[in-house]
């Protein structure tokens, strides 16, 4: 209660001293710029990608025509469009003239007015520029559930049933960043070690940037990502997945160093990194990072543990135990319309790294150090976009993937991948298209196409085949399948608009004859999914979505699912807004589970699966209030029909329904 009082204490004192200026939160600008039946198909990466490029804008009037079609996912025709304006006028002014580019609809210009900037012909000192940020917020919001579990009712976990996140933020576009996170799950404790470099809370982030000093276009301190090529050596922490944009998914963008700062407690480095400018035409990106990793401990084997909550005593112990250190280079060569990259990492882990499970597997990391180099190329002749990766590791593997991005006529773009990943090349901080997001143990062919005929109509869709030659997680002898999908949307009028989607995945899993090691049986499974979104606008205030799912699972019988929802987003005023869900689910079969985006307040992103029977609503408020500040709160209620607890373990709720509170503060500094 004394923390949140000096919170509210400093945000007043603030505004008392300094002049509010003027910013956009990032769940409001993903809101804004994105409709909750894209949201849908959105993966996490997805979300963390569009919430970079939106807080580290380009310059609209030094943009590459080649960058708005791989930043953005930009047809042949919009692009076109952008260059004969641009023609016309020589520069941009503001970034409103994108609503003049002939043949950009509403989205486009949305997509691209967020994450673009003008820059401005006087620059001010850089202490008055420090007083008047872009980008300024405090977050503070706590979260629980009801009835508790029997790890707290039991008193096992060792924390509070209430977790805690606090963001901060201060940034002006091109110019300084400065991010603070703290983030304390649910039933985690309170420890304050500073031996152990343990500080009361569970995980803190930090990060300060300094942009465009000279010859140094970025200085950062603290924990930061990195991606190069088609990330087959740097991957930034994430790969976007196969759900969203056919074209984004793959055409990956050399983004170099970046400010982390989301919550998720892995898949960055921590230390420091510089990009420099040699010249117009060669940067090179220098990096150094140690940080703490965890190491779970089996007899005298260890490996890596994906854990990420510490709430009782088996699980503190596998927090920590270990530390990585990265030394990491990039040379890029940037000329006009080829673009050639020189991309090194030398990792090195102060324990012996000895996997105690699934050692018939060759993707799977032994020892204690790993280099990983790669050469990665991209050229850009009319509309024709050819990239590639080649990469190599200590390990004696290579991986490569090639792909091309073609913008057709009348509105039609289409690209093609082919991947080839040797189950002996180990990345640690690799991540690139692939069926698990990681580049080993893999080979594929991807092509998809996006058919924008229209502000009224567009359609988009991939096929991807994959097969793994070797045993990985949960299969025996290596498996081959094919991934297609489908999605289309049609605006009857401005207010009314149609979303149909499909999604069918084969997979083939080859099965070992036990004693014998010898491929005994080959089993195929098959997912089907079938969603229909329809949006209303019934006036300024009210807005109206039902949706309906339906998932059909095949192993040896037929298993079926649905989902039937309701959303409704009323605005009562300027300052008052309400969102809701009512949902009936039957998923019986856990493969038949269901994904559905929920909104939530900012940053706690909700794409929860609906497993079981039964029904689930929630009701979020935000409230505004004073000049860019708001106080949000959310209720989830879920209810089971075929069970009498939820969840297992020390997760277990003795009911079969929960509830879901989570309160939030924002205030402008």
């Amino acid at each position: 209660m004394r923390c949140f009082l000096l919170v509210v204490a400093v945000f007043f004192l603030r505004n008392g001293m300094l002049a509010q200026s003027k910013s956009v939160t990032d769940l409001e600008l993903l809101n804004l710029v994105f409709e909750d039946q894209e949201l849908d198909d959105f993966s996490k990466e997805e979300i963390d990608y569009w919430l970079s490029l939106f807080n580290h804008p380009k310059n609209l009037n030094k943009i590459k025509l080649w960058e708005l079609q791989e930043h953005f996912g930009l047809t042949y025709l919009e692009v076109k469009g952008f260059k004969e304006y641009k023609d016309q006028y020589n520069y941009f002014s503001s970034t409103s003239e994108l609503k003049r580019i002939d043949g950009w609809d509403l989205a486009t210009i949305k997509r691209v007015k967020a994450g673009t900037f003008v820059e401005q012909s006087t620059l001010k000192p850089f202490k008055e520029r420090l007083l008047h940020p872009d980008i300024n917020y405090l977050i503070v919001n706590s979260s629980t559930s009801l009835p508790l579990s029997k790890g707290f009712s039991q008193s096992i976990y060792k924390g509070i049933p209430v977790g805690f996140q606090t963001r901060f933020r201060w940034a002006k576009k091109q110019d300084y960043s400065f991010s603070l996170t703290l983030d304390q799950d649910k039933g985690e404790p309170w420890q304050w070690k500073p031996k152990n470099m343990q500080y009361g809370i569970d995980h803190i982030s930090a990060n300060a940037s300094l942009y465009n000093r000279g010859v140094f276009k970025k200085i950062m301190i603290g924990d930061f990502q990195m991606m190069s090529g088609q990330g087959l050596v740097f991957g930034g922490g994430y790969f976007l997945g196969k759900g969203g944009d056919p074209i984004l998914n793959v055409a990956r963008v050399n983004d170099g160093i970046r400010p982390y700062t989301s919550v998720s407690e892995s898949g960055f480095m921590r230390g420091v990194a510089s990009e420099i400018e040699l010249n117009k035409v060669i940067k090179v990106t220098l990096l150094y990072s140690n940080k703490e990793i965890n190491i779970n401990q089996v007899d005298s084997l260890k490996r890596f543990s994906t854990l990420t909550n510490f709430r009782n005593d088996n699980e503190i112990e596998k927090k920590g135990g270990g530390r990585v250190t990265v030394l990491g280079s990039r040379v890029a060569y940037n000329n006009h319309n080829l673009n050639v990259g020189v991309n090194i990492g030398f990792i090195n882990f102060d324990e012996k790294i000895t996997p105690a499970i699934r050692t018939d597997s060759l993707s799977l990391f032994r020892g204690d150090k790993l280099i990983n180099y790669s050469f990665d190329t991209r050229y850009h002749w009319r509309n024709i976009s050819v990239f590639s990766e080649f990469a190599f590791s200590y390990s004696k593997g290579n991986a490569f993937n090639i792909g091309a991005f073609i913008g057709l006529a009348k509105g039609i773009d289409w690209v093609v991948q082919f991947r080839n990943y040797a189950s002996t090349y180990i990345s640690y901080y690799g991540h690139a298209l692939s069926e698990n997001g990681h580049p080993n143990n893999e080979r594929g062919f991807y092509t998809g196409f996006r058919w924008h005929k229209s502000k009224q109509f567009d359609l988009s869709a991939y096929i991807d085949l994959f097969s793994s030659p070797t045993a990985k997680y949960r299969q025996d002898a290596g498996n081959e399948g094919y991934e297609l999908r489908v999605s289309s949307t049609y605006n009857f009028d401005k207010n009314t608009a149609l979303t149909l989607k499909y999604r069918f995945k084969q997979v083939g899993n080859y099965q070992l004859m036990p004693k014998y090691n010898k491929v005994n049986s080959y089993v195929e499974e098959q997912w089907t999914k079938f969603t229909s979104i329809l949006k209303l606008t019934i006036n300024e205030r009210l807005l109206i979505s039902p949706r309906l799912q339906v998932t059909k699972y095949l192993l040896e019988n037929d298993s079926w699912g649905y989902l039937l929802a309701q959303d409704m987003v009323y605005k009562f005023n300027n300052k008052l807004q309400l969102s809701s869900r009512v949902a009936i689910f039957n998923a019986s079969n856990y493969e038949n589970r269901h994904y559905a985006y929920e909104r939530n307040v900012q940053y706690s992103f909700s794409f929860p699966a609906y497993y079981g029977v039964g029904w689930k609503t929630y009701l979020l408020a935000k409230y505004k209030f004073g000049y860019g500040n708001s106080i949000s709160w959310r209720w989830g209620y879920t209810s089971f029909e075929d069970r009498a607890t939820i969840s297992s373990g020390w997760n277990t709720v003795p009911s079969r329904y929960k509830h879901d509170l989570v309160v939030q503060l924002k205030l402008k500094l």
